[in-house]
């Protein structure tokens, strides 16, 4: 469990990467697993549901450096518009975040410019990150798209900042009231096991009583 002092949300990161969005086989990054029995016959494509694993890149050109990868879902969810509901996650394997994870979430028109999308998270240097992407198509052909992601505003927590003596009691408090909680219930856990056996024993007691009784009734009619 990590403490951390609200007020130190104070470390702000702005940079741009290129997501490389690929539509054919075989070396496709999009592919379709769902879709709604309207899909077909929605001008928006309403229902479609996709998952996606797109290469992050440093510059437009696909064959550029590869920063990480984007692996998350777009499902179309607009009745009246072209636009897509859609988690995910930039994965960090090479450059100044390798290591790190950052993950947006919201709502974005298809063919919109200078769309913004939440920061809702992330890992490593991006812990508790918060803040907002904006995206653009920058080039697309028939069968791929490449958008410009610019990540601006990310704030992270400092979890070196000093943690206060009444955090850190009611920390131990509720650690202590967590494990309390969890010796009653396995005390339960106990108590109910052992009912459980009594009446399997008398159950067992009662059925041989029976066939005793059934024993003793044959013999008597012989």
């Amino acid at each position: 469990m990590v403490l951390c002092n609200g007020s130190s949300l104070n470390k702000k990161a702005t940079f741009r990467v290129y997501l490389q969005e690929i539509l054919s086989r075989p070396n496709a990054t999009l592919y379709e697993v769902a879709r709604a029995n309207i899909t077909s016959v929605s001008p928006t494509n309403f229902g479609q549901f996709l998952v996606g694993d797109d290469f992050v890149t440093t510059t437009p050109d696909p064959n550029s450096m590869r920063l990480g990868r984007s692996q998350g879902f777009v499902a179309f969810s607009d009745l009246d518009e072209l636009a897509i509901a859609l988690t995910f996650t930039f994965i960090f394997t090479d450059g100044p975040y390798r290591g790190s994870s950052l993950t947006i979430a919201g709502r974005k028109l298809v063919l919109g410019k200078n769309q913004e999308i939440p920061v809702v998270g992330g890992t490593g240097r991006f812990r508790l990150a918060r803040g907002y992407t904006i995206s653009n198509l920058v080039s697309s052909t028939p069968t791929s798209f490449t958008f410009v992601l610019a990540i601006d505003q990310i704030f992270q927590s400092d979890y070196d900042a000093p943690v206060s003596a009444g955090l850190m009691v009611a920390a131990e408090e509720h650690v202590a009231e967590m494990e309390r909680r969890r010796f009653e219930e396995r005390g339960l856990l106990l108590l109910a096991a052992m009912v459980e056996r009594s009446e399997r024993r008398w159950c067992k007691d009662v059925s041989l009583v029976g066939l005793g009784c059934a024993a003793v009734s044959r013999r008597r009619q012989d």
